[in-house]
Order: structure tokens, then sequence, then C-alpha cells
């Protein structure tokens, strides 16, 4: 529906778009809650209300307790409050140990650490090859933040069979590691620039969205090392999180669970949602991939969670990011970012002001999902 001259249609195409998906994902957790509810223990059924997090405004909180009211008549068997419960789970935002709980993710440490040859799994084959975060991990050692990855498959029974896509993923953390070292490494006072890269990159921009997304926890990490901020991200990927056919009953009912939760999962606060895309392509024909982008918006705030991340183009100038400097008359704080005058101590609040710029709408309407 957006084609060249498709303008600023998307986001409102992407509205109508969430307002059908859930509808019909509303009517699926009907579903869900009939056939897996009712066999729910009470402890189980508290277990799972327990991990959604409230919105902090009056009117959310309100809406958080009726759901939790909901989901305890539901463990005493009532079938319509059941009913009401699932699809309450539809708009609620999950915690970090609750999505550890629900599904399988990496450490983006460990994923930059597998051979160069790795390639994504399915969920129930990953064994020891990729050792995915702990569901018992201490809540000192829980990630700051989950990223999403929204992509396409590209065929019926593996997602990525030529390894672009976690070659994407990996080259995105790689740039993260050399953001934190260039922030917090002293530059040459005798170069004319530090050792920090042009935010008009693809891939770069978008590792300052997740440095920015993470800034002010990353800053209480004892030692700020790129492992350090790694260590503390986790990356979600549908074929490795989510168990795949054939699956076992077990596997069947985690599958369940997880797919009920998927829109909590993309809107949750902790959650960045990546969308891998290359030009030309028919992302914004597929189903899950628009209700998934849609998600990553914050129909509340108009903010959107998310970012393009164009496989083909890493490495390449981010022409349209370049208009919205000059727009928005950035180039200054940009040169203020990349020069060696400006000290280590200095660095990270001129990134962090000047992504905290970039991220109003206009660079949302031309950078976001369906730009690049």
């Amino acid at each position: 529906e957006n084609g060249a001259d498709g303008g600023n249609q998307l986001p409102s195409a992407l509205e109508e778009a969430l307002a059908d998906a859930t509808d019909k994902a509303t009517a699926e957790a009907a579903r869900l809650a009939h056939a897996f509810g009712t066999s729910e223990s009470a402890e189980e059924a508290e277990s799972d209300v327990d991990g959604l997090q409230p919105s902090t405004t009056a009117s959310d909180q309100g809406e958080s307790d009726a759901v939790e009211g909901s989901a305890v008549s539901t463990a005493a068997g009532d079938q319509a409050d059941s009913t009401l419960a699932a699809a309450a789970i539809l708009t609620q935002t999950l915690s970090v140990r609750k999505i550890l709980q629900l599904y399988r993710v990496y450490s983006a440490k460990r994923l930059l650490e597998a051979a160069a040859d790795f390639r994504f799994l399915r969920a129930q084959d990953m064994g020891e090859v990729c050792p995915l975060i702990s569901q018992g991990i201490p809540d000192g050692e829980l990630p700051f933040l989950v990223l999403f990855i929204s992509h396409r498959w590209e065929t019926a029974v593996d997602p990525d069979p030529e390894g672009q896509q976690v070659n994407a993923v990996r080259d995105l953390l790689n740039e993260v590691a050399r953001l934190v070292t260039a922030l917090f490494t002293e530059p040459d006072a005798g170069a004319a620039e530090a050792a920090r890269p042009c935010l008009l990159t693809q891939g770069v921009l978008q590792a300052a969205f997740v440095i920015h997304s993470i800034f002010v926890e990353m800053l209480g990490v004892e030692a700020v090392t790129p492992d350090a901020v790694l260590s503390r991200i986790a990356v979600w990927y549908d074929f490795s999180s989510m168990p795949q056919l054939p699956r076992s009953p077990d596997e069947e009912r985690e599958f369940q669970t997880g797919l009920l939760h998927l829109n909590a999962l993309a809107g949750a606060d902790c959650v960045r949602v990546i969308g891998l895309r290359t030009r030309g392509d028919d992302y914004e024909s597929r189903g899950w991939c628009v209700a998934e982008a849609t998600a990553a918006r914050r129909k509340k705030t108009g903010s959107t969670f998310g970012l393009t991340l164009p496989m083909d183009e890493l490495g390449g100038e981010a022409t349209a990011l370049a208009a919205t400097f000059d727009e928005q008359k950035l180039a200054p704080l940009h040169a203020a970012w990349r020069s060696a005058q400006t000290p280590v101590d200095t660095a990270p609040l001129v990134l962090y002001k000047l992504f905290c710029a970039l991220t109003l709408n206009p660079f949302h309407e031309s950078f976001g999902f369906g730009r690049f």
C-alpha cells in the first residue's frame, strides 16, 4: 500500500492494520483461553498475571487491576472472565523476567562469540551451540533490553537459509560494541576527530538507537565495556525463541502460550523492535511483519520503539537521515560528537542529546519502518 509515492501513508496504514489484527487476535485469545485456560491451576494463572507490568498512569492502573481480577476469576473457573483476561494480555507489557519464562532468547554477547558460520536454529535444536539466557538468572544480571527481530521468512521451513539475517544482527551488535568503546575511550588530543563513528551510516545509527535505549542503565554498570553491555542485551528471534514444527505436546503448549503474548512482547517497555529489510522487499505486505511493526508504536505517546535495519545497505550512507539532520540543524551537535575536542566524560551526553533530538516525529517519519 505504501509504494514510491506513498508519502506518510504508512503510519495510518499500520494503525488500520493494528485495529484489524487486534480484532482477530482477541478472537484468537478467546479460543486459546478456552483451549488452555481452563486446565491451568490457580498458581499458574496468578503467575501469568504477575508477569504483566501495568502502565504508570492512574487510568492504566485501574485497567490493570481489572485484568488481575479477571485472571483470578479465571482460576476459579469463570470462563467469561478467562476470555477477558486472555484478551487483556494483548494490551499489556511484559517484564524481562516474564519474557525469559515465556521465550528462549539469546545473549547478544554469546551470539557474537558464536562461530562465524553460525545460523539461527530451531528452538528445539539449539542445545549447547549458542547457550540461551537462563530463566534462573539473578536479578542483578537480567538483560536491560530485548531486541525483537522482525523479519520475513525466506522459506517455509527456514527463515534465513543463507545467513543474511543472522549476519545483519551480528553486524548491529558489533556496531554496538564499537560505539561503547568510542564512548568511553579518551580521544587522541592531536587528532581532528575522535574515533567516534558517523551516525549518518546504516548500522551505526541503529547501534546508537540500542545504546540510547539503555543509556541510564548502562551508566550504572560498574565497568562499562562492550562485553558488559552486550551481556545485558537479549535477542528474540521467532525461529529460535519459540518451538517449531514438529512439536511435542509440551512444546505445543509453550508455543501457544508464547503466541498469545506476542503482542505484549513486541510492545513491552524493555523491548525494541528491529525490522530486517532489503530495498524493494515485501515486508509491508507480510501480515506478521506489519503487526510487529505496529506493536512497536506506542499509541499513547505516538513514539516508535523500533527501527529498520537495511541488511543490503549496512555501512552505507543513511540518505534519509542526512536530510533530517539538515532540517533539524543537528550538524553542529553531530560535529561535537565526532570532535576530538569533546572529552570522554562529555561524549555520552552529547550522543544522548543528539539521539533524543533524532527521535522526534520527523525522524521516524523519514527513517522508521518502511523507510530508508
